[in-house]
């Protein structure tokens, strides 16, 4: 069980981003509905995850840009060793890069 600092759904909100248990055993006020962890069904979770990540970018984009450029790197990072994710994500991404 993770435990979690009881203003981060604030800190969330501030920075535009989305705070989602993945457990359902403890209530966090201002979270996003849980996606509860299995292991069997793990690799599904995770892309769920990813996905509602990419999809609330340009809601943490419009709270103030983030480094883009640390951004990406986190997210490949996070990907390593999964190259068919990192290439579906790379697509999303080039998407949402800011135009300079």
């Amino acid at each position: 069980m993770n435990c979690t600092v009881p203003t981060l759904a604030d800190t969330c909100a501030v920075h535009g981003c989305l705070l989602i248990p993945v457990s359902d055993l403890v209530g966090v006020p201002g979270a996003e509905p849980a996606m509860v962890f299995k292991p069997e069904t793990a690799a599904e979770l995770a892309r769920q995850l990813i996905a509602k990540a990419i999809a609330n970018y340009p809601q943490r984009a419009a709270k103030g840009k983030p480094e883009w450029l640390a951004v990406r790197a986190a997210i490949f990072a996070a990907l390593d060793g999964h190259p068919d994710a990192r290439t579906a994500v790379a697509g999303r991404l080039l998407e949402l890069e800011p135009q300079s």
